[in-house]
């Protein structure tokens, strides 16, 4: 699943399992996943868009939304390197401890849940029944969201709600052609590392007023919710807030960041366009 040179990112591992329907009774076995962009393009030196933290942020919640679930097959150490030496592959044996290291590094930081399988001649095999087992269980979880709306990625118990609206051409929010739109852009890049795991983004287009209900429901773990836009705020506020102890007022303007920022880390900032300001040390309160 490397992606190739002639596709974005976006389009190479979102576009190509967009089909997936996680209620249905089938799952998905791919032979790669999108963990080895972050490894495999700087061991080789090509250029990748996943360096730009909104794209690798909304391709991991993507994931997550589809009940991916990462299996890491690890070998011994001189089994490969011998491998290696052995093969034509383009990844040579000194390149080796630093792509795994990579790989380590890359699994502990994805959203989607991973598995360690030992491949080695003791290991009992890795069936396909045991991958469809796994892969069911994180199914289970966003099944529920699934039968309302399957406008959304990112945890399906999510901390905090980021909610659009038209702010996709297509089912994917907040994606537009092979890109990401400007403010969902701007908003995952400016979220803060320790927080962007626990955000469901969902594009309300098209959801009736019962099944915006029904997702507040389903989605009560959530402390706040972030609505870019009026239109999506007063919605939200008629229709949510009444079955929800919370007052949802958040009401995000394209560059302008401080009361998310300020929601998500404790602190008071101010902005302008793109320069978020800690003012906190300045603040009384």
């Amino acid at each position: 699943m490397l992606a190739p040179a002639t596709h974005t990112c976006l389009m190479h591992y979102e576009d190509g399992l967009a089909f997936y329907d996680p209620l249905g009774e089938e799952s998905v076995v791919l032979d790669g996943s999108y963990l080895g962009e972050l490894v495999w393009p700087e061991v080789l030196r090509r250029p990748t868009d996943m360096v730009d933290p909104a794209t690798r942020r909304h391709i991991e919640m993507f994931m997550c939304s589809r009940g991916c679930v990462t299996i890491y097959a690890t070998r011994d150490y001189a089994d490969v390197h011998e491998a290696l030496h052995a093969s034509t592959n383009d990844v040579r044996p000194a390149s080796l401890a630093f792509a795994l290291e990579r790989y380590e590094q890359a699994l502990a930081d994805s959203h989607s849940r991973g598995f360690i399988f030992e491949h080695n001649a003791d290991a009992r095999p890795l069936g396909a029944k045991d991958v469809s087992f796994i892969a069911g269980q994180a199914d289970d979880d966003v099944r529920p969201l699934y039968g309302i709306t399957n406008r959304w990625i990112g945890h399906p118990h999510p901390r905090w709600i980021v909610a659009t609206s038209g702010y996709s051409d297509q089912e994917l929010p907040g994606r537009l052609g092979s890109g990401l739109n400007p403010t969902v852009g701007h908003l995952l890049r400016c979220i803060p590392e320790q927080v962007w795991r626990g955000v469901l983004l969902v594009d309300l287009e098209g959801m009736s007023d019962d099944g915006l209900r029904e997702f507040a429901r389903l989605t009560n773990s959530a402390e706040s919710w972030i609505l870019l836009g009026d239109a999506v705020r007063d919605r939200v506020q008629d229709i949510v807030h009444p079955i929800r102890s919370w007052s949802p007022g958040y009401a995000v303007a394209p560059g302008y960041l401080a009361e998310a920022w300020g929601l998500w880390t404790g602190r008071t900032v101010l902005a302008d366009d793109d320069v978020l300001v800690d003012v906190s040390a300045f603040s009384s309160g």
